[in-house]
C-alpha cells in the first residue's frame, strides 16, 4: 500500500459509479470501530453472487443480508494489505480467483469472488466481518424497486425499517434502478 499509510489507518473502498455516500467520514469510522477488532468490514447483500453455489458455505445469520458484497468495504491498511497479499499469493490476481470448491476460475473478473474466497477461507482468523446490520451500507440488488424511499427526516427507509446506513449501493440492474429513483427524489440539502 501507499508508504504514507500506517497499519491502523482506515481505508474506505466503494464501487465507482453506483454508490451514494450518505454519511460523513467520522460516521463511517465509528461504524467500523463499533465492530471491535475487525480488520475489514464488508457490506452484505441478500443474494450470493457471483457464485450462488456457495450459499451454504456462509455462516448462518438472523439477517437476510448475509452474503459478502464488495461494493462498499472499510478496513485497516494492514487488513486490506493482508487480503491483497493472500489473494495474489493464492491466485496471482483477480482474473484467476477461484471460488472455494471449484477447480477453475468462474466467468469474468470479480473482486467479489476474490474477497468471498478470502472471507470463507481465512475470514475468521483475518478478522473479516460482514455488515449484516446494514449500518455501513445497504445493497439494493434483489430488493423490489419501491422498497427504499426517503423518510420525512431525510433518512433512508428500506424494507419498512428506518435505517441510517453510511452508504447506499445500487448493485445489479434492479439496484441501479432504485439508486436512480432515490437520487431523482432525494431531499434538498443531500
Amino acid at each position: 500500500l501507499l508508504p504514507a499509510l500506517r497499519p491502523r489507518d482506515t481505508i474506505l473502498i466503494v464501487d465507482a459509479y453506483d454508490v451514494l455516500l450518505m454519511a460523513p467520514p467520522h460516521v463511517i469510522q465509528q461504524t467500523f470501530d463499533a465492530r471491535g477488532e475487525a480488520a475489514i468490514l464488508f457490506s452484505a447483500e441478500q443474494g450470493c453472487w457471483p457464485d450462488e453455489e456457495l450459499q451454504d458455505a456462509y455462516p448462518s445469520s438472523s439477517s437476510p443480508f448475509r452474503f459478502l458484497n464488495s461494493g462498499v468495504l472499510v478496513g485497516t491498511a494492514e487488513g486490506l494489505h493482508r487480503a491483497a497479499e493472500a489473494i495474489c499469493r493464492s491466485f496471482g490476481g483477480p482474473s484467476e480467483c477461484i471460488a472455494p470448491g471449484r477447480v477453475e476460475p468462474g466467468p469474468g473478473i470479480s473482486d467479489q469472488r476474490c474477497y468471498t474466497w478470502y472471507f470463507l477461507t481465512l475470514g475468521q482468523a483475518a478478522k473479516v466481518v460482514l455488515d449484516d446490520t446494514l449500518r455501513l451500507a445497504i445493497s439494493a440488488g434483489g430488493l423490489p424497486p419501491d422498497s427504499c424511499r426517503w423518510a420525512a427526516s431525510g433518512a433512508l427507509q428500506c424494507l419498512d425499517i428506518l435505517l441510517a446506513p453510511a452508504a447506499f449501493h445500487g448493485n445489479g440492474i434492479d439496484g441501479k434502478s432504485t439508486l436512480e429513483s432515490l437520487w431523482t427524489h432525494h431531499p434538498a440539502g443531500l
